[in-house]
């Protein structure tokens, strides 16, 4: 199995740039609301100019619409994608592994193989998924927000510009850490595929020698 990941997120290359296209018009639309009410407070209420509210009221509900369907064809998009890189990555996974010769299989418990089966390509799914969606949607947000904080005050926008940094040290910090316990997790989960694989397949030799209460403890 020689293929990496970026081959099959560019076999899809065009559901994830329309993806990435309905992030950016959607986050522009939550950008305008603030933009609107601050219309509404300087223009309506301060000045008076109560002809203006409807039409603006109008344009908050028109922006809120499009946000939320550009928000349901991005992450319908992400999700249907990703489970789709799942499914071929874990066909051709099983298919290697039917390739592999029987010293492989001496080698390397079965529970271990199960796990790569199943859980390390489920952690793909959400990589290439809600995850990656998440964090292009959190950059192009911040991009945004950062330039419209400089353009309306440079000063004030010092201020986040200088917190960000510290904010971005301690996510890896934590990515870090929580990482080596993901990883023992992961090594936990294969060394209880292999324990329950082996009592299911050999129920029948437990019983036979009245060991089910140690098997049990083993568990």
């Amino acid at each position: 199995m020689k293929k990496k990941i970026s081959w099959y997120i560019l076999k899809y290359w065009y559901a994830y740039a329309f993806a990435f296209l309905c992030i950016v018009i959607a986050v522009s639309l939550d950008m305008l609301s603030p933009q609107v009410t601050r219309r509404i407070i300087d223009d309506v209420i301060i000045e008076g100019k109560t002809d203006l509210l409807p039409k603006l009221l109008l344009l908050i509900l028109l922006i809120g619409l499009g946000r939320c369907i550009f928000q349901y064809i991005k992450e319908m998009l992400f999700d249907l994608y990703s489970s789709k890189i799942a499914t071929e990555m874990r066909r051709d996974l099983f298919q290697h592994l039917q390739s592999l010769s029987l010293s492989f299989f001496d080698k390397n418990n079965t529970g271990e193989l199960m796990s790569r089966v199943k859980d390390d390509i489920d952690q793909i799914w959400k990589a290439v998924g809600f995850v990656s969606m998440l964090i292009i949607e959190v950059i192009i947000h911040t991009s945004i927000v950062l330039y419209c904080m400089y353009k309306l005050s440079p000063m004030l926008a010092v201020i986040p510009t200088i917190i960000l940094p510290v904010m971005a040290c301690l996510a890896i910090f934590m990515e870090r850490k929580l990482g080596n316990i993901y990883e023992k997790i992961s090594e936990e989960n294969a060394a209880l595929n292999t324990v329950a694989q082996e009592n299911l397949s050999g129920v029948r030799t437990v019983k036979a020698f009245a060991r089910e209460k140690f098997e049990i403890q083993k568990f």
